[in-house]
């Protein structure tokens, strides 16, 4: 009885460790690709070659973890693009994972929301939300930065998809470019 008990704090142990090393190499992934200083250099009147450069540098990012065997159970990408008006460019990441809970998606979000603003005060503060569903129930902490010509959005959260739940750690900055 004793060795089945030990066994079993052994195995939930391990469990809260893996699951928390899960949440620690989610945000050092996102914190290095997605809030590195090539995208938060991403201000007004930038070209949008270094919004490229940004969406290539956290690609890098992403590959170095994956190689390193860091990225296991965890899903990202980078990109960067520019509408059709091409007034503003958009950089947007993510790191998502099935085994991410609640707590571990927004347990890093004051740190985060810190790196995100630079120090400044943000201009919004509250729970995450599905801009194109907004009556759809989401979990997380949401961050908005807006200043002449930049709007900054980091979101920290959790939801059930279709295929099961989902945490994650996203990112969305649209500046006004450079012609």
């Amino acid at each position: 009885m004793k060795s089945a008990v030990t066994l079993l704090l052994l195995v939930l142990t391990a469990g809260a460790v893996n699951a928390q090393s899960l949440a620690n190499r989610a945000a050092q992934v996102f914190e290095q690709a997605c809030l590195s200083n090539h995208v938060l250099a991403l201000d007004s009147g930038v070209d949008v070659g270094l919004g490229a450069v940004a969406a290539l540098h956290a690609g890098n990012v992403f590959a170095h973890f994956e190689k390193a065997g860091k990225a296991e159970g965890l899903r990202g990408t980078p990109d960067y693009t520019l509408p059709a008006n091409g007034d503003y460019g958009i950089f947007s990441c993510f790191v998502v994972s099935k085994d991410l809970s609640a707590r571990d998606a927004t347990n890093k979000f004051n740190r985060l929301k810190n790196i995100a603003g630079g120090g400044q005060k943000p201009t919004y503060v509250g729970p995450a939300k599905f801009d194109d569903d907004p009556e759809r129930y989401i979990e997380g902490k949401r961050a908005e930065f807006e200043s002449d010509g930049r709007k900054l959005l980091l979101e920290l959260f959790h939801f059930m998809s279709d295929k099961g739940p989902v945490g994650g750690l996203y990112l969305k900055l649209e500046h006004k470019v450079s012609r």
